[in-house]
């Protein structure tokens, strides 16, 4: 029964999906820090095509960077970018439509929402070189999104009402949740004293907070939740603990460790970028990606 409640939960967002999947690009900024500063170079619009590209994901090295994109047919497919040589390949090419493509822990598969045939949503796993691929948690369904806490664990933001985030051993396929009524966006970041993962719950006022977990699903006691921008759902952390969200052509940046407020880093509407959603870094601390909604 909880399967078939899923399955139908699952069906009416991947029916959303379709109909709504926005105008959008992903642009590639090469960036630096000096003197505390960030200095953003001028950026590449790396997808430059008509209609969908989203859900920028670098890989570990910071060589490669995925995105997902509707090209030739209703659904969307895996796109990979390789920085050093500036050229884009196409892992997948399905019947079906695969969403929110990540690098794996150590790199070597992409795992993938998949909106399957029957408009089921599970998490899938890829070769990252043929684009064959299979799914990784049989049993589990109406996956949204998902991020990986380590090679054996990943939280997973689950279609709902309301939205849950569940924690799964990947081992075992074991899965509980941990809270409901969460946003979309996902990450798990190092700090200077433990590994967090970090979420959004959203409040009445149009704001989203960061909340962090550990890797067992329990509250960090001594983090701080900090108010998100408002009106922006999307949050991305870089390697030294500066977390970055955008509202409009704007970019925001302030400590996650500290009780700092959000400062205007710089305003891309000079670059051409209409709406910045979601963001991605690489973990080299060299690239930064955002995708541009034009719609």
């Amino acid at each position: 029964m909880k399967k078939n409640l899923l399955a139908g939960i699952s069906f009416a967002f991947a029916t959303s999906l379709a109909a709504q999947l926005p105008a959008s690009d992903v642009w590639l900024f090469n960036y630096s820090v000096s003197g505390g500063k960030y200095v953003f170079h001028e950026g590449l619009n790396i997808s430059n095509h008509p209609g969908y590209d989203n859900q920028p994901s670098f890989s570990e090295n910071g060589s490669y960077l995925l995105w997902t994109a509707q090209r030739d047919s209703n659904e969307t497919d895996i796109f990979r970018y390789e920085l050093l040589n500036h050229t884009t390949a196409r892992i997948t090419q399905t019947p079906f439509s695969e969403y929110s493509p990540t690098y794996m822990p150590g790199n070597k598969y992409i795992s993938a929402v998949v909106v399957e045939k029957d408009s089921v949503q599970r998490l899938w796993e890829y070769n990252k070189i043929s684009g064959q691929g299979k799914v990784l948690l049989p049993k589990i369904f109406g996956v949204g999104y998902h991020c990986w806490f380590d090679e054996h664990s990943l939280y997973l933001f689950q279609v709902t009402t309301p939205s849950t985030l569940v924690l799964v051993d990947v081992n075992s396929g074991m899965s509980k949740t941990i809270v409901s009524n969460v946003g979309r966006c996902m990450q798990t970041f190092h700090s200077t004293k433990q590994k967090l993962f970090l979420y959004t719950v959203p409040d009445t006022s149009g704001c989203y907070w960061i909340e962090a977990l550990d890797g067992s699903g329990n509250k960090v006691t001594d983090f701080a939740p900090i108010k998100g921008v408002k009106n922006s759902q999307d949050f991305v952390v870089d390697n030294i603990g500066n977390i970055f969200m955008a509202q409009g052509t704007s970019l925001y940046m302030r400590k996650i460790e500290t009780n700092s407020d959000w400062q205007l880093v710089t305003d891309f509407a000079s670059q051409g970028l209409h709406n910045i959603t979601r963001l991605a870094i690489s973990p080299d601390g060299h690239h930064f990606a955002m995708v541009d909604n034009t719609n």
